[in-house]
């Protein structure tokens, strides 16, 4: 299967041909094959888990209350500054320390990044979770309408950050290797 899937790879470098697909087909349905029963099931539950178990966990956890107050946290000033800061901020301060970690030489970008899956990235970092409850809860003691506020605006922004960032890193792909790269110097 290898040998087959190398062979029609020197001919076209950057596409897959119908003959290594076929390989690659082949070679997932025999790994497959040789799957204990539980790494069959772990694999079938791997969705079911990440899309439903763990987000429900994670709302119970938050203890926003939707029946008191949670409708309301909608029109505070404490949700939207928390959203707003989490989904917008935060990306733009990861972004913004990222180039110019790249420009001023600190850093280099990896080799295939492109600056799209940067601010994919950035925009994914927006999910704030576990710190920013703990945050919450540090700043507004005994105010219970702004912690609910607090956790509201956390949980729709950790939610729209998730979706748009995934988005964008999913939609702006692999980047292609570039050839002849010029090496930038880094400064030590």
């Amino acid at each position: 299967m290898l040998d087959r899937f190398d062979r029609d790879a020197a001919a076209v470098p950057d596409k897959l041909t119908q003959d290594q697909s076929h390989a690659l087909k082949a070679m997932e349905e025999t790994s497959q094959a040789v799957q204990t029963p539980l790494a069959r099931v772990e694999h079938a539950l791997l969705l079911p888990v990440n899309f439903l178990v763990v987000p429900l966990f994670a709302l119970a956890n938050a203890g926003v209350n939707i029946r008191s107050g949670g409708a309301s946290a909608m029109s505070s000033p404490v949700m939207w500054g928390v959203l707003l800061g989490l989904l917008i901020g935060k990306p733009l301060g990861i972004f913004f320390a990222s180039w110019a970690a790249l420009k001023s030489g600190v850093a280099s970008l990896p080799e295939g990044a492109t600056w799209r899956q940067i601010v994919g990235v950035s925009v994914l970092c927006g999910i704030g979770f576990t710190m920013s409850l703990f945050i919450g809860n540090l700043a507004f003691p005994g105010r219970e309408d702004h912690l609910t506020a607090t956790k509201v605006g956390i949980l729709i922004a950790s939610l729209l950050s998730g979706v748009v960032g995934g988005a964008m890193v999913k939609l702006s792909g692999r980047a292609r290797p570039q050839r002849d790269r010029v090496e930038t110097p880094s400064h030590v």
